[in-house]
């Protein structure tokens, strides 16, 4: 199961920091329910996506991918809280804000 949430609906819980993002590098946070969410930016062609993975464990595990989008999960709603950014990924001035779906 995944949850959802549009954009404009999201209560923002923190921010998050990244260090530098580029593609293939997992980013890794906490969630509310204590699972650990990462993900990974690859393209296909132009198309941008999200590797989704579950840290939890200390090994990443691939659970899914998602097409990166403005105000979308990098997550994929696949955990408690997710990771919502305000611009590409690729862009160093890109703010990154964690949402807790439950």
């Amino acid at each position: 199961m995944s949850y959802f949430k549009r954009a404009q609906d999201a209560i923002i819980q923190n921010s998050l920091e990244f260090g530098n993002i580029t593609t293939n590098s997992l980013q890794q946070f906490s969630c509310k329910n204590g699972e650990i969410a990462g993900w990974s930016l690859k393209y296909l062609g132009s198309l941008a996506i999200s590797q989704v993975y579950n840290c939890s464990t200390g090994t990443p595990v691939l659970i899914g991918n998602v097409s990166v989008l403005p105000g979308i999960d990098l997550t994929g709603g696949y955990f408690s809280s997710g990771c919502f950014p305000d611009g590409s990924p690729l862009d160093s001035a890109t703010k990154y804000y964690k949402v807790d779906y439950v």
